[in-house]
This record gives structure tokens, sequence and C-alpha cells, in this order.
């Protein structure tokens, strides 16, 4: 019983990964209009993201690769319901509505 709650556990680590990623990628977005360098402060808040995030990952995962699978899986939930609370659906792009091409 207590691998599940481990399990639990990862999973809910993966969406709390999720969260901070995502907060800090929606305050990034906020914040660059107003900012003096906005390239600096893109490429710093994606630099300070992805560090954080692998690092934890890596330290969650603990030599199991399906520990990191489990967090991920967290990771990945919580990116699907974000999506789908703030644009009504799970695609990561609008339907194609036809082109030139298409005749």
């Amino acid at each position: 019983m207590t691998e599940v709650w481990e399990w639990a556990a990862l999973y809910l680590a993966g969406m709390i990964l999720a969260a901070l990623y995502f907060g800090g990628l929606w305050w990034t977005i906020r914040t660059i209009p107003h900012a003096s360098h906005p390239w600096l402060l893109y490429f710093g808040s994606t630099a300070v993201r992805l560090s954080l995030l692998l690092a934890s990952l890596f330290l969650l995962m603990a030599g199991d690769w399906r520990r990191a699978v489990a967090c991920l899986a967290g990771f990945l939930s919580l990116r699907i319901a974000l999506l789908y609370r703030f644009t009504g659906t799970i695609a990561v792009s609008p339907r194609p509505t036809g082109n030139a091409i298409d005749g």
C-alpha cells in the first residue's frame, strides 16, 4: 500500500512542478512588455524554469525511470487541464480551416 502512496506523491509532485513552470511562464509573458531588456528576461526565465524543472525531475527520479514517468504524467495532466481551462480544448493548435492548396 505504501507503494501506491509513493506513486501518488510523485504524480502530485509532477503537478506542482507544472504549476511552478507554467506560473513562471505566465509571469514572464505578462512582464515582458514592461521590461527594459525583454530578450534577457525571456532567456533568463527560460533557463531558470528549465533548470529547476530538470533538476527537480532528476532528484525525484532517484535513478528509477518509472518515477520520472510518474512525475511527467502529473506534469502533462496539469498542462492538459490548463489548456482545457483557458482555451476550451486540449488541442495545441486550432483546427485547420483550409487553404488555397485545397482548391
